[in-house]
């Protein structure tokens, strides 16, 4: 099983529970599994990470792999995520506002790729059925068929301990 990470699962363990200076031994892990060919993330994932000026952004470019970073140009992906801003925009739930959001973060892309090559997306949102400022990517995901874990069921399935 590939594994796509959200933005979210490495800005929050960067801002909270797996900072560098606490838990570097995490972000081993990361590009251990990266090497193995479980984990990855998309290029839109990348630009949202690289536009910050932290040291996560500095980890990202001086760190992860370029090719950890996957293409979210191919043609089934493109397809998908026309699929799915097509269903956000019926869906009156949402408010306008959470739509063109969901148009212009990666988050679309991410679930896109994922639902195209077979991966589980890895996020720390969470199901939502009665949400409107925001449109979830795990509300997302089970309209469409794709799963959608958290770190920390990723780490448990991958077998990713931390010493």
């Amino acid at each position: 099983m590939i594994y796509l990470l959200d933005s979210n699962i490495l800005i929050t363990a960067y801002q909270n529970y797996y900072s560098f200076d606490i838990c570097p031994g995490f972000w081993r892990l990361l590009i251990e599994q990266y090497e193995k060919e479980k984990i990855y993330s998309i290029d839109k994932v990348q630009f949202e990470l690289s536009s910050q000026t932290d040291e996560l952004a500095d980890w990202v470019q001086e760190e992860l792999p370029g090719a950890f970073f996957l293409d979210s140009g191919e043609d089934a992906t493109i397809s998908k995520f026309g699929e799915y801003m097509i269903w956000a925009q019926q869906k009156d739930q949402f408010l306008d506002a959470a739509k063109e959001e969901f148009a212009t973060v990666a988050d679309a892309w991410l679930i896109a790729h994922a639902h195209a090559i077979g991966a589980t997306v890895v996020t720390l949102e969470v199901f939502n059925p009665d949400i409107k400022k925001k449109i979830p990517i795990p509300n997302v995901c089970r309209e469409f068929g794709v799963e959608a874990i958290d770190t920390f069921e990723m780490m448990r399935r991958l077998g990713m301990t931390l010493v």
